[in-house]
């Protein structure tokens, strides 16, 4: 693993050299994420060097780790090790290094997802059904904290697996995510701590999961849904705004999207692909 690592920091030392040589950074994700200019290079050290002691695992001391924290405030060293150092509070609190062994049947019949393809760089294509999790249902029985919790669960299984890929030698750094709208309608989806619920899981994710997201397809929108939409987006960051693509229900538009981005064997069939359901 620790060889992993220093292969993973031996790359980004070149993106670094090839950047300041030739001032050009390919258009794929992971040299965006690696890819720093001089400034950027000054703040990482100084952001390792004051951070990495504090750090109590091997994985979250490597520069590709290191790096989405710094970007996520702008690359002040300062306030990166703040962010940080919340989340490693936070982690612990929450015993989050082991809410991948609790049991979640429940929630997974509820609100399923998948997350078995992956994109034509090799990042994980998170899919969810979201127009079908009944949000009100969560909100009236009680259970939205273990919701919360679920999403939590959703979120660290994704950053789990872009570990073991990278541990693997490929160069991912991000995932991609889709969620479809089929199903939604404003009772189980638009109730006033619905929508609160929403911001609050989309603060977290901001919080401990920075530059986790490459891209987010939402398709098969009713216009309420995009009308909806609107003030969240408006709040969200820019860096996680701008990874944000809405869609109506025109399968053909949406499929010839998602496919620039995913192999046909990758992307299920109902989007456009011929990956067969599971």
């Amino acid at each position: 693993m620790k060889l992993k690592f220093e292969c993973m920091n031996f790359y980004i030392s070149v993106s670094f050299l090839i950047l300041c040589i030739i001032s050009f950074t390919t258009a794929s994700t992971v040299d965006e994420d690696l890819s720093l200019n001089f400034e950027q290079k000054q703040a990482l050290d100084k952001f390792k060097a004051s951070v990495i002691p504090k750090l109590p695992h091997d994985y979250m001391k490597s520069d590709v780790y290191l790096i989405r924290w710094l970007r996520a405030r702008n690359f002040n060293a300062k306030k990166a090790e703040e962010l940080i150092l919340e989340n490693i509070k936070w982690r612990t609190d929450n015993s989050m290094d082991t809410i991948l062994e609790e049991d979640w049947a429940d929630m997974e019949e509820e609100y399923p997802f998948k997350l078995n393809s992956h994109d034509k760089e090799g990042k994980p294509v998170f899919l969810g059904a979201f127009g079908h999790w009944d949000l009100r249902k969560a909100e009236v029985t009680g259970r939205f904290p273990r919701l919360m919790r679920y999403g939590e669960r959703i979120l660290e299984e994704e950053e789990v697996l872009i570990r073991k890929l990278q541990a693997e030698g490929k160069m991912v750094t991000r995932t991609v995510i889709i969620f479809d709208m089929d199903g939604f309608n404003i009772f189980q989806h638009g109730c006033a701590r619905c929508i609160n619920f929403l911001l609050q899981f989309y603060s977290s994710y901001e919080d401990h999961h920075p530059g986790l997201m490459s891209k987010m397809f939402v398709v098969n929108n009713h216009p309420l849904v995009n009308t909806l939409l609107q003030p969240f987006l408006v709040s969200l960051a820019p860096g996680t705004r701008d990874t944000v693509v809405l869609f109506n229900r025109n399968r053909a538009e949406y499929s010839k999207a998602l496919l620039k981005y995913i192999d046909y064997d990758q992307l299920p069939e109902k989007y456009g692909g011929s990956k067969e359901e599971e």
